[in-house]
């Protein structure tokens, strides 16, 4: 295969196309929908099938929907079997189910098939010549984003190694590969076994490699290529030479790679060896680390340098195949929203023993909190990066966002509770972890509020994307699941609408959510939350129960069941899991009764 056009013409045409080249077409003949079997229906039906090239340019999306998908490939892997090829049929297939709209339904790539047989025709030495080439490049008319274009080939195959020769006579001039010195730069990538990160093609499985490939085949090989690379391999001495003389001089050096959505740890457990010698280096490169899923996976340090932006695009990242090839255990990450230290640690410390591998704990409190209260071991090296939060301010749904991306970059957390230094768990550990682990459903609390603290509340600048009519109120305490929280983070649409419009009396940490999952998640939410709070007394915040108020009866009370705090007090029972406003006073009571009364052994 080669390619027809210098890699700038290659580039452009692909990053700027609306559409994926995939050739797709309907084949009534024996070699296309003869091939068919019925046993695909009706997750592939007979009006389904399609054949075309297996050579395909295709964009991320598209690629991402191909290397997830479970519902078809195993279809076509079980049944489509000689003489039904799967390189012919299964994506041309697949694209019409999934991504018809992204398609051109042509090839890039140019094959000569009419000499007929199961194989395009071999192009050897004697067949190259410039007005060949010429008719492969723009001897055909296409569509390109919607208009024509003389364009529609950019690779060519088969081509017999016996015509390198006059294409390296032919190709670097005709195509204009000497334009720039792209291609000097490309070659030296090449035989230096790199791909620079930075050069994105949207080609498929092996089109950008093969891409990498045709290149240094049409090098114009000239004496000032020849001076370059030589110029490299000079330089790359002088840095080895450089770099085995400040091998003796520098120590306890580390080095640490983070890229996209995973961490790759190849520190030992002596965190600060010293650099390793050539020797070892060398050993190093013969024998290359072994990066296997669980050190892929793991989630970087609570502390570390990520601004918002780049934590939330990091934590918006998911797999789109569902089934782990692993083994995982769910985990409840609980979110604790603070001003400064949890003084009900203590009762936490109790809830959560013997239970590791089961919860992950986040706390984001105020940057000017300094740990002056002595902290207990479960929350020891817990804090975030956090920032200032203001009470009934557009920052606390901010501070509930970067608990959530930070939950997020641990794979292992499927549930995500957020609490704060008041709240109190109402049931021992593993009640509390199987209800949710569980669950279908997220527990947000969501209800319509005619009032003015209710729909009053609505800004009309955010219409039309939320109306009036999809306004809603609720509880900011809530819980969820993994699906939803990468929702969540990963909203660009509605947040800034509420950062910009819900301002003074309008308390985003009272609507944003209920708003935001009313209006895309409704039928994945229970319009409840398992945080127990007392509003009888009125007022912009909760009643708070001090020493003398925490009794077993009282106790007792919130754990078997309380009517729903919700606005239209229909009177069914809610069973919560956790309670709130409790006093730093309350914690000498609640250790007494609490343990015993909730079973915290178990």
């Amino acid at each position: 295969m080669h390619t027809s056009f210098q890699l700038h013409t290659v580039y452009d045409y692909l990053t700027n196309s609306k559409y994926s080249f995939i050739s797709s077409f309907d084949d009534p003949r024996g070699t296309g929908r003869g091939r068919y079997n019925r046993r695909m229906w009706p997750t592939v039906t007979l009006s389904d099938w399609r054949k075309g090239s297996q050579w395909f340019e295709v964009h991320r999306n598209l690629a991402l929907k191909i290397v997830s998908d479970v519902t078809y490939f195993p279809i076509f892997r079980d049944l489509c079997q000689p003489p039904c090829y799967n390189d012919e049929h299964y994506l041309a297939t697949l694209v019409t189910k999934v991504g018809p709209g992204v398609n051109s339904n042509r090839s890039i790539t140019w094959a000569d098939w009419s000499i007929g047989g199961p194989h395009p025709a071999t192009y050897e030495r004697r067949d190259v010549n410039e007005m060949f080439l010429n008719q492969l490049r723009h001897g055909f008319n296409c569509t390109y984003n919607g208009g024509i274009s003389n364009i529609c080939h950019l690779f060519a195959r088969k081509f017999h190694p016996s015509a390198l020769e006059p294409l390296l006579k032919i190709a670097p001039a005709l195509f204009k590969f000497n334009t720039d010195n792209t291609t000097t730069r490309f070659y030296i990538h090449r035989y230096s076994g790199f791909l620079d990160k930075n050069f994105e093609m949207k080609g498929g499985s092996g089109q950008n490699l093969s891409t990498v490939k045709f290149v240094p085949k049409f090098i114009n090989v000239q004496i000032h290529h020849l001076v370059n690379v030589l110029s490299y391999f000079l330089l790359f001495g002088v840095g080895i030479t450089l770099g085995m003389f400040l091998t003796v001089y520098l120590k306890d050096f580390s080095f640490s790679l983070q890229f996209a959505q995973f961490s790759f740890t190849t520190s030992s457990s002596n965190q600060n060896m010293i650099m390793p010698s050539v020797t070892a280096a060398q050993t190093n490169l013969s024998h290359p680390q072994h990066i296997g899923l669980e050190k892929f996976l793991k989630p970087p340090m609570i502390s570390h340098d990520m601004d918002d932006d780049e934590l939330l695009w990091r934590a918006s990242l998911a797999p789109r195949i569902s089934e782990y090839p692993f083994h995982r255990v769910p985990k409840v990450a609980f979110l604790f929203l603070t001003k400064g230290p949890v003084y009900l640690a203590p009762l936490w410390e109790t809830f959560f023993k013997g239970h590791r591998g089961l919860y992950s704990i986040y706390v984001h409190s105020n940057p000017s909190y300094n740990g002056s209260h002595p902290e207990s071991p479960v929350f020891q090296g817990r804090r975030i990066p956090s920032q200032e939060v203001e009470w009934g301010n557009v920052n606390m749904i901010e501070a509930e966002r970067r608990l959530l991306a930070n939950a997020l970059l641990d794979i292992s957390n499927e549930r995500f509770v957020l609490l704060s230094e008041s709240c109190i768990p109402l049931h021992n550990f593993n009640t509390i972890y199987h209800h949710l682990v569980n669950s279908n459903k997220s527990f947000i609390e969501v209800y319509d509020d005619p009032s003015s603290v209710g729909r009053g509340r609505y800004n009309s600048h955010m219409y039309p994307r939320i109306t009036l009519s999809q306004w809603r109120k609720g509880s900011q305490w809530f819980e969820m699941n993994r699906d939803l929280a990468i929702e969540v983070v990963a909203d660009k649409k509605y947040f800034p609408l509420f950062k910009k419009y819900c301002r003074g009396s309008c308390y985003a940490d009272e609507h944003y959510l209920p708003t935001f999952v009313q209006m895309k998640f409704a039928a994945k939410n229970s319009n409840k939350t398992l945080t127990w709070y007392d509003f009888s007394k009125g007022g912009p915040h909760p009643a708070t129960f001090t020493r003398t108020d925490v009794t077993v009866d009282m106790l007792n009370s919130l754990r078997n069941g309380t009517k729903c705090l919700d606005y239209l007090m229909t009177g069914n029972t809610c069973h919560h899991l956790f309670a709130r406003k409790f006093t730093p006073g309350t914690l000498e009571r609640l250790m007494r009764f609490a343990p015993k009364l909730m079973q915290f052994n178990r």
